[in-house]
């Protein structure tokens, strides 16, 4: 059809052309049909089991050609439209989603190619085939021994019932696969399995239509029935007396391949005399740890015994105790019920809810007689003990729970904190009861709180409504926590047993632990003074780990606050959220002036759950959980919990100022980040804003001092950014250099401010006039700012600080640093020692000698009728060790000036060791080597710098 309409058109114009040509008059025009035909009718769409099938009628125009057929979404074989042609009036689709909703839509066309609008009809796909499974085998049972199992079960009777589906895990032997029987198969024998494995076996029904069931299931353990070696005893095996029976518990015996437990009762024998004993048995499932006994004789006393049976038919010697029957028929009663608070956030959470009392475990207690509104899942976890949930309200406010049994009933009140109130990880708690959030750490903690802080938060629980707190100090020394040879070492302490497993290691990192057993170490302590009296009596000597918690309170200074007590060491898995939020809380321990958590291991009070000497210890490196003889010494940290709605937001009532926004300069096209330093008053606790859109990261410092930073655009120029703390703002330059001004490693700074290029070092020749200062060491900011090695080192090796003075035994938090983290600037940690030792620093000579040197730089190099007399500092290890990288550069420029020969030896930085008091860092520029563990005392080389911004 297309092909004849060109074909009009060719010879239209062929003939309009000619003509033109030979001057005649043009033609009457032909007249194009350009009128669609009408639409179909009666469109109807019938859609079920993924197809449909569309009808319609075709219009009766003489120039019909066909109809155009689309669908949307364009799905199944209908996945593009398609034309048919005019006798059509019927399509079938296939392909489609059961439920899902289509729109068809039929357009006609004519002979011109001119289509219709069209006309639409919507269906959905129903479902009419047959889902319902077929239902579950019965009956199905597993016998497994000597890497054999056999199955047995009952097929149900439905109709359409085809056949069973058989699987295993672990999927081994020749049940590596699923495998699908017929309808009239009844048992399958499985062999290739693993003795004292357990699997867990599963048969599925399916009918003709391929629906299957849910599945039956079984677990077995491969029995060996060549073992001959008896399972361990059941421990800890108590009888009590109660309502018509006796109760009998015991703890599990830890065998692999326990079946189960016999459990026997007679009549105990009277001393010296013979008597017949009648003697009852029963079997009781593993891990029941526990059962009734029923049918006894008042007054008589009776022997109960407890054996251990393994899969092999071999049984444990048996443990036994005695008691005479005389039945507690005191009925239940409740004695407390309680609710934690919660959080707002924590809206549609389940909380807790735990009923204390007695006689939970009477075998005629039912447990479903208790009644509460909105309080389900009850569970009895101890003759004394039921536990239950109910869902946290989405509104703030105080919610009373009444639980009642029978004629019995109690009630608590639980709160919903506001979500403002609630606890993050990170706030910092303080004696008089306020905190500063997390989110608000980042402006400091103003001087006049600092000795009112006492905790941060390191983690939360019930959305915020409760956060326990790491105390601001660690044990000064690393701690055993149960010293050898003592009850403490050798004990079992079973309440308080821990255990951890399928965990992963990521990017260097141990994560996604499972933590089972012992969950909170706040009665840990308790659990081990009833277990060892005697020994908990002297926890110094015995229990050192132990003995730091409990005069916590003394030793950190809070005798006269109600925070004084409470404090323990966190479980294992109490620990290990300390960890995984460890980089929140240090920023947050360091603003109050807290410890340093560092990358050591610290003592859980956790034990380990599988022998008596073993206690549960965490790695802050990489979070590795593991466990060491409890007789080993490491790192004890502290931690309580404390309600959000009694503490409130503390309220600043400084008056903030700026007095100068200082940001470096920068290098034609670099767009990283650039640091603004900002200097003012009162600035800790205050908000700091800027006019810039990227300014970020900002940290109060001190009083007078914050930094943040912004992005630069690296367009050359100068623009503006206004900082504003309160009502106070002050302006700041951003200046961007060509890239010609930009300075160079190797680049040699004259005394009036210009510099010579590294590239024309080689021809320099010393100007007096323009007398050389420094060599460039290190380009920041694409070369916008340069540091500079001063022209001189040290004429002698000098200490950092000599052995028995005030900076020797400091440890100076503030400039502890690495190479890659930390102190990266080195230029105002001789401020931060004056301000931690004013007294030593008054005499620099004798207690500072490496910072002496640097203050006295510009006399000693002669720059005292320069600009550059002062300014002039001694490196963190991070700019020390960038003079090691640049080394061959930066000493050709040196030498080129007559400088200094930078020598293989020892170099000191300025920046403090991390590890100890007395150690700080420095550089070998043999071989590059950062070293820490080198004494203040020791004597080595020193050399300066300075900063410069091109311009």
């Amino acid at each position: 059809m297309k092909n004849r309409i060109n074909w009009i058109i060719v010879t239209i114009v062929t003939i309009s052309l000619l003509f033109s040509f030979i001057g005649c008059k043009d033609p009457d025009p032909i007249e194009l049909d350009q009128t669609a035909p009408a639409e179909v009718t009666n469109l109807t769409v019938t859609a079920s089991n993924g197809n449909a099938v569309v009808t319609w009628e075709n219009p009766s125009d003489l120039d019909l050609a066909g109809v155009q057929v689309a669908m949307s979404p364009a799905e199944g074989t209908l996945a593009n439209a398609v034309s048919l042609g005019k006798d059509v009036t019927s399509l079938n689709v296939s392909g489609l989603k059961v439920g899902s909703e289509y729109t068809f839509t039929v357009k006609s066309f004519d002979t011109s190619l001119n289509y219709s609008t069209g006309a639409t009809k919507k269906a959905t796909v129903a479902d009419t085939a047959d889902y319902v499974a077929p239902a579950n085998v019965t009956n199905l049972k597993v016998v497994a021994a000597d890497g054999n199992a056999v199955l047995t079960w009952t097929n149900p009777e439905d109709d359409d019932f085809a056949g069973v589906q058989v699987a295993m895990s672990p999927a081994e032997g020749t049940l590596a696969n699923a495998v699908s029987l017929g309808k009239d198969v009844t048992s399958l024998n499985v062999s290739g399995l693993k003795v004292g494995s357990e699997y867990t076996f599963t048969v599925k029904t399916f009918d003709t239509s391929l629906n299957y069931s849910t599945g039956a299931e079984a677990k077995a353990t491969v029995a060996d029935t060549s073992d001959t070696t008896a399972p361990a005893n059941v421990t800890k095996l108590v009888a009590t007396n109660i309502a018509t029976s006796v109760l009998l518990e015991w703890t599990d015996a830890q065998d692999a391949d326990i079946l189960g437990y016999e459990v026997s009762w007679n009549k105990t024998a009277p001393i010296n005399r013979s008597v017949s004993m009648e003697a009852n048995t029963m079997m009781i499932a593993p891990k029941t740890q526990g059962c009734y006994v029923s049918n006894l004789e008042i007054g008589v006393s009776y022997t109960f015994t407890v054996k251990s049976v393994d899969l092999s038919g071999n049984k444990s010697a048996g443990q036994t105790v005695t008691l005479t029957y005389t039945p507690n028929n005191a009925e239940i009663s409740i004695e407390s019920v309680s609710i934690p608070d919660a959080g707002e956030p924590y809206a549609g959470g389940s909380l807790p809810v735990t009923i204390k009392g007695n006689n939970f475990k009477s075998p005629y207690f039912e447990v479903d007689t208790f009644e509460a509104e909105g309080v389900k899942n009850f569970q009895v976890i101890s003759n004394t003990e039921i536990q239950a949930e109910i869902e946290c309200p989405s509104t703030a406010g105080s919610y009373t729970v009444e639980v009642k049994c029978g004629a019995l009933s109690k009630s608590t009140t639980y709160k919903v904190v506001e979500a403002a109130k609630c606890f993050n990880v990170g706030d910092i708690l303080f004696t008089d009861g306020t905190r500063i959030k997390a989110e608000n750490v980042k402006y400091g903690v103003p001087d006049s709180q600092m000795d009112k802080a006492f905790g941060v938060v390191a983690y939360t629980l019930y959305g915020g409504a409760t956060g326990k707190a790491v105390g601001l100090q660690k044990s000064s020394s690393t701690l055993m926590w149960a010293r050898s040879g003592t009850t403490g070492y050798n004990t079992k302490f079973t309440e308080i047993q821990a255990g951890y497993s399928n965990f992963d290691y990521i990017d260097g990192k141990y994560t996604n632990y499972v933590f089972t057993g012992d969950m909170d170490g706040s009665d840990n302590w308790e659990e081990i003074c009833k277990v060892d009296l005697e020994g908990t009596q002297d926890a110094a000597t015995n229990y050192p780990a132990f003995n730091f918690a409990l005069k916590y309170g003394e030793t950190a200074g809070l005798t006269e606050t109600k925070y004084e007590t409470g404090w323990y060491i966190p479980s294992v898995a109490e620990l290990y959220d300390v960890y995984t939020n460890k980089e929140v809380v240090q920023t947050s321990l360091t603003a109050a002036g807290g410890f340093t958590i560092g990358t050591g291991y610290y003592w859980s009070s956790s034990q380990y759950d599988s022998d008596d000497f073993s206690a549960c210890r965490v790695g802050f490196s990489g979070g590795s959980v593991s466990i060491f003889s409890n007789n080993h010494k490491y790192y004890v940290l502290v931690v309580q919990a404390f309600n959000a709605g009694l503490f409130n937001n503390y309220e600043i009532t400084t008056t903030p100022s700026i007095t100068s926004v200082t940001i470096p300069t920068a290098g034609e096209g670099y767009t990283g980040e650039l640091p603004v330093t900002i200097m003012g008053e009162n600035l800790k606790g205050h908000v700091i804003t800027s006019s810039d859109s990227t300014f970020a990261n900002v940290r109060v410092l001190s009083e007078t001092k914050a930094t943040a930073t912004i992005t630069c655009n690296g367009v050359v120029g100068e623009s503006s950014i206004t900082v504003t703390s309160g009502s106070f703002p002050f302006s700041g330059t951003v200046k961007v250099v060509e890239k010609a001004k930009c300075y160079s490693v190797g680049d040699i700074i004259l005394a009036d401010g210009s510099k010579v290029s590294v590239n024309d070092v080689t021809t320099y020749t010393i100007d007096e006039n323009k007398k050389p200062i420094g060599v460039i060491a290190s380009a920041l900011y694409s070369g916008g700012t340069g540091k500079a090695v001063g022209l001189q080192k040290s004429s002698s090796s000098l200490a950092w600080a000599p052995s028995g003075t005030t900076g020797y035994r400091t440890n100076f938090t503030e400039i502890k640093g690495t190479t890659t983290s930390g102190d990266m600037d080195g230029s105002d940690n001789w401020e931060e020692i004056c301000k931690v030792d004013p007294e030593g620093t008054a005499d620099a000579a004798t207690n500072y000698p490496v910072f002496n040197f640097a203050l006295n730089y510009g006399e000693t190099a002669g720059l005292t009728d320069t600009d550059y007399e002062t300014g002039w500092y001694i490196p963190s290890v991070a700019e020390l060790y960038d003079v090691y990288r640049n080394k061959e550069v930066v000493q050709t420029s040196l030498t080129a000036v007559g400088g200094f020969t930078l020598k293989t030896s020892y170099y000191w930085s300025s920046s403090q060791s991390g590890s100890y008091d007395y150690y700080a860092w420095g550089v070998y520029f043999y071989d590059g080597t950062v070293f820490y563990d080198d004494s203040k005392d020791d004597n080595s080389n020193v050399l300066v710098f300075q900063a410069f911004n091109a311009e």
